[in-house]
């Protein structure tokens, strides 16, 4: 059975390097088989992504632009596990509430990953979500957030575009190939 597994090395050191408003950046020594490696990466506090299908199977993204790349992206309702000891189902629930005024009656994990494991700490969780409904919120959207654009779109060509390559956003990629093999 092909399954990721716990390492065999050993944590010796950490230094805070630099302290963020979304991350941190660790320097950190390792013992790895009696070799000490050092290592930076960012620590995360992990995201989570909800897939949320409506009854005309049509699938709820947001365009958002992204300053890193320069660009509007298509992606999953998403953010931070912020809320310490916040449940990844609530932080799900409650950015599809933030970000689309939605909320939904059926919840499930739909699958988890590890965006950029040479690199950082952070893991997103992909939450299907179905049974929308609206909800009011009072959630102030500001930054590129005051810009984003909601649009339905049926799930086949969703899944085109990812196949097309013409979306790259990986927890909106992962989540649809994922329940795509999910319904197969």
């Amino acid at each position: 059975m092909l399954r990721d597994e716990d390492g065999d090395a050993t944590e010796i050191g950490r230094q805070r390097v630099f302290t963020g408003r979304i991350f941190d950046l660790d320097d950190v020594s390792i013992d790895f088989h009696g070799e000490t490696l050092r290592r930076q990466w960012l620590v995360h506090p992990g995201s989570v992504a909800v897939l949320a299908i409506d009854e005309r199977d049509q699938v709820v993204l947001l365009q958002q632009f992204r300053a890193p790349i320069g660009q509007r992206m298509w992606e999953l309702p998403a953010g931070l596990r912020d809320a310490p000891g916040e449940p990844a189902v609530s932080a799900a629930r409650r950015e599809l509430a933030e970000e689309t005024e939605l909320q939904a009656a059926e919840w499930q994990k739909l699958t988890e990953f590890v965006p950029t494991g040479g690199s950082s700490d952070e893991t997103v969780q992909v939450f299907l979500a179905e049974g929308l409904s609206h909800v009011a919120t009072d959630f102030e959207r500001t930054g590129e957030e005051a810009q984003l654009r909601v649009r339905r779109v049926p799930f086949d060509e969703v899944l085109a575009a990812v196949l097309a390559g013409d979306v790259r956003n990986g927890a909106l990629m992962i989540g649809v190939l994922a329940l795509a093999a999910k319904r197969r």
